[in-house]
């Protein structure tokens, strides 16, 4: 009995039907979708930043009264705490999702480099084989 290989679906595409369905795809809309792409996890990247800053900005909104109001101070300390609480769960739950989403983002980009460095290259074949 000989051994099972898997091969990968492009392993048994020819070299020329291969390059005829990489040149259909645009360069235009690769580089498109890379921008929109940057600009979408750049917006969640910022957005991780910003949780803790919330947190910390509504201790700070519950503190102040504190002052002014020490009949209060035990609900307003809670409150504080609260806000502090909030924002650095949403911070650590948006780090980590960050994880898999920049090491998915940078080989992204990896690819479309390596992509876009080939294209010469088939299209040289592709003037070859026609």
């Amino acid at each position: 009995v000989s051994p099972k290989i898997n091969r990968a679906a492009w392993q048994n595409i020819d070299a020329s039907s291969l390059a005829r369905s990489v040149m259909a795809v645009d360069e235009q809309v690769l580089m498109e979708s890379r921008s929109k792409s940057e600009q979408l996890y750049s917006w969640f990247a910022n957005m991780t930043a910003i949780f803790p800053l919330l947190g910390i900005l509504g201790t700070v909104i519950s503190l102040l009264p504190m002052v002014a109001d020490m009949e209060n101070m035990q609900q307003n300390f809670f409150a504080a705490l609260t806000s502090t609480l909030w924002g650095l769960i949403f911070a650590i739950a948006a780090k980590i999702a960050d994880a898999p989403l920049a090491a998915k983002m940078e080989e992204n980009d990896k690819e479309l480099e390596l992509l876009l460095a080939r294209r010469p290259e088939i299209e040289e074949m592709e003037s070859v084989t026609v």
